[in-house]
């Protein structure tokens, strides 16, 4: 626990200013800002190093937006909601300096949700690699057209590409199998970066349910499963509410709790506490483990505020940290 005896929370975004009101990171800043409790806010740019030793932050007080000068080691918790495929290229440094600060944080003992070793290893989508065969789609990563065009060429159907560090279903592009611009296509998004490659999956035109995580296990208040159905916008098969897809009640198969029964271990493990999966019938095509939203409309749709649910289990997990640091602290002689 800090020394003033209040937990502080430090909220680490992509840019302070950025940040909207009715997003899901504004609604846990206001959350967790209980009595005994206080919040701050910071943006990838506000770290930087005193003499070598101290990792530092320019944090600002949301409710005053007061700055301050911190150790990060003063925090209970940093909880970060950044997004890199966001960032302008300026920021994508700071960002990667901003994440070395906090891994090497949380070595001396700092709770960092997620856990900047785990968001490394999901920084692209090439993490869906990592899972089975069995919970995803045929999936490679290419930065050639060659091995892409191959690839497609087994495919009964058609392909979908996208970029390996991307969002919001920019630059995501499905491609007719056999057409002959295909290799232009590939090779003009490949200027970007490496691209995925994945068979076009005929159930998507019926849209994806995203299913938010924690720690492992889906996030469920009072009996409802934090989860949101998307559909694409017509004549689109990306059902990104941002490329225009719609909301609506999302239905939780069988199929879906035995992949996240295997998966979530697997994230647990990467200190992935908070991760939004993206599926496709049963099948897993997106592991968004950077600043994953949905809460506002599953909380519309399911009649419960996750919000509120999810707050409260940052503020569990916290109290139980600190609990435990306190329990080995050696007593004073």
């Amino acid at each position: 626990m800090t020394r003033d005896s209040q937990h502080h929370i430090l909220v680490l975004v992509n840019d302070p200013e950025e940040v909207k009101s009715q997003s899901t990171t504004a609604d846990l800043i206001r959350l967790c800002g209980r009595p005994g409790w206080k919040v701050s806010l910071a943006g990838v740019k506000s770290f930087w190093l005193n003499h070598r030793a101290s990792a530092m932050v320019t944090c600002v007080d949301p409710s005053t937006q007061r700055a301050t000068d911190r150790r990060l080691m003063v925090f209970d918790l940093v909880l970060s909601r950044t997004n890199p495929a966001r960032d302008a290229p300026a920021n994508v440094l700071a960002h990667r300096f901003a994440m070395r600060l906090l891994k090497r944080a949380t070595g001396d003992g700092l709770l960092v949700l997620n856990d900047p070793a785990g968001l490394e290893l999901a920084d692209s989508k090439a993490f869906l690699l990592e899972l089975s065969p069995l919970d995803r789609p045929a999936t490679i990563v290419v930065q050639d057209p060659g091995p892409a065009l191959a690839f497609i060429d087994t495919f009964d159907g058609d392909a979908v590409i996208k970029p390996a560090h991307g969002t919001h279903g920019t630059g995501v592009i499905r491609l007719v199998n056999g057409a002959a611009g295909n290799r232009q296509i590939i090779a003009s998004l490949l200027d970007k970066g490496p691209l995925v490659v994945q068979p076009f999956l005929p159930e998507a035109s019926a849209g994806d349910t995203r299913v938010l995580l924690v720690d492992g296990g889906p996030l469920v208040h009072e009996g409802n499963t934090c989860a949101v159905r998307r559909i694409p916008a017509e004549g689109d098969f990306r059902s990104n509410v941002a490329a225009g897809g719609s909301p609506a009640r999302a239905e939780i198969t069988p199929g879906m709790r035995r992949v996240i029964e295997r998966v979530g271990p697997r994230l647990r493990e990467a200190g992935l506490w908070l991760v939004g999966l993206d599926f496709v019938g049963d099948r897993i095509i997106e592991i968004n483990a950077y600043s994953p939203g949905g809460l506002a409309d599953a909380s519309r749709f399911e009649g419960v505020d996750f919000a509120a649910a999810l707050a409260q289990r940052l503020v569990h997990k916290v109290a139980k940290a600190a609990a435990v640091a306190s329990a080995s602290t050696p007593a004073p002689s």
